[in-house]
């Protein structure tokens, strides 16, 4: 090797040396964000908040549906959803099934993320578990399957139940309706 190329190298070697030494300089310049302390929160206690929205008339209009149905689908759902005790101690109270099905409901009823995390009392990543784990245990119940007729006189016995909430018969033939589906129909002109 001459003495031109040890040169070189010697150089070049000089010169990376020089960039690793810069580059952790200002790694070490560079503010390192902290994350912020655990906030721990008192998880939101279902019973008085169900007794508060009742007792305002507004426990319907938050979730969109009668109490009776919320409490059995949260029956029907809490087994699926139900948190570990010890583990929630830790966290500032457990995750009851009622509060779950409250979070997942009142999202899907038109909530924000945001509100429901600061009533609830949870976490934004716990709100998303919660949301999840509700989501799967409502959408593999057995329990709540659409039970499509299969007789005929269940055909019939459908369609009389749409005829006699409808009026002057505008739903007839009609044996079931999934929400959330606009269909254009025609109906029976009324003469007032």
């Amino acid at each position: 090797m001459s003495l031109a190329e040890q040169d070189a190298g010697m150089a070049a070697a000089s010169v990376f040396l020089n960039m690793v030494m810069f580059a952790i300089g200002c790694w070490r310049c560079i503010p390192h964000v902290r994350n912020p302390p655990p906030v721990v929160e008192q998880r939101l206690i279902w019973r008085d908040c169900e007794t508060r929205n009742l007792r305002r008339g507004t426990f319907r209009r938050a979730l969109r549906m009668e109490k009776h149905s919320f409490d059995n689908l949260a029956n029907v759902v809490g087994p699926s959803v139900s948190a570990d005790s010890a583990m929630a101690k830790l966290r500032g109270g457990p995750t009851t099934p009622e509060l779950c099905v409250f979070c997942a409901v009142r999202h899907f009823a038109g909530g924000s993320c945001l509100d429901i995390v600061d009533i609830c009392g949870v976490s934004v990543p716990s709100f998303c578990r919660v949301m999840w784990r509700t989501s799967r245990a409502t959408s593999r119940c057995s329990a709540l399957d659409i039970k499509w007729p299969k007789t005929l006189q269940d055909v019939f016995s459908g369609a009389s139940g749409f005829v006699s909430v409808g009026t002057n018969g505008a739903t007839n033939n009609c044996v079931g309706a999934v929400d959330g589906c606009l269909l254009r129909i025609a109906t029976k002109s009324i003469k007032l």
